[in-house]
């Protein structure tokens, strides 16, 4: 099976999810509720790194719906130059749903803590799977919803220097088609 189509199909399924973070600090309370869009796909890919292929669609929604066929053929990305720095990104995608269901840490991330990063994001999480560490970065888009913009992992860099640590004390995970949910916490008292 082409990686790039598994990466498709298995982040078809976070798309009927939301996970639901109530995060504290300092006597602050914040709601986090988390959704994965298509028009993100690309991005989580890290396709953008791929700077010597064309962008070959109109729009990443369009990308997204071209991957979901199994019989497009996804090898010229595979023999970019640069393939190898995007490689276990890609490979991880698969994993999303797993690294959001376990363990994790939030940051509140602030941009000028880290100056030599582009990353444009108002929330860290960090999480292991395999003995990997691995980030999201979660951006604002209205209220309380927040959309997962960036994914990789944990390389040489530690973006979690310098950001504040906030305490996940309730943490759920509801399927928006059937509106099942599994509460995997609740510590607010």
């Amino acid at each position: 099976m082409d990686l790039i189509f598994q990466c498709a199909v298995t982040y078809q399924n976070l798309h009927k999810i939301e996970y639901i973070f109530k995060i504290g600090r300092k006597n602050e309370l914040r709601i986090l509720k988390i959704h994965f869009r298509t028009q993100d796909f690309y991005h989580l890919l890290g396709l953008q790194h791929l700077t010597d292929i064309e962008r070959f669609f109109n729009s990443s929604e369009e990308f997204f719906i071209s991957c979901l066929n199994a019989e497009n053929n996804w090898q010229f990305l595979y023999q970019s130059p640069h393939f190898n720095q995007i490689q276990e990104r890609i490979k991880s995608v698969p994993y999303l749903e797993d690294l959001m269901d376990s363990d994790n840490l939030v940051f509140q991330y602030i941009e000028k803590n880290n100056p030599y990063s582009h990353i444009r994001a108002d929330y860290l999480i960090s999480g292991m799977h395999n003995n990997q560490e691995f980030y999201i970065f979660l951006t604002k888009e209205d209220s309380d919803n927040y959309f997962a913009t960036s994914f990789f992992p944990k390389g040489e860099t530690n973006y979690t220097l310098r950001q504040p640590k906030w305490k996940v004390l309730y943490k759920e995970k509801m399927n928006l088609e059937t509106s099942e949910s599994i509460l995997f916490f609740n510590h607010i008292k």
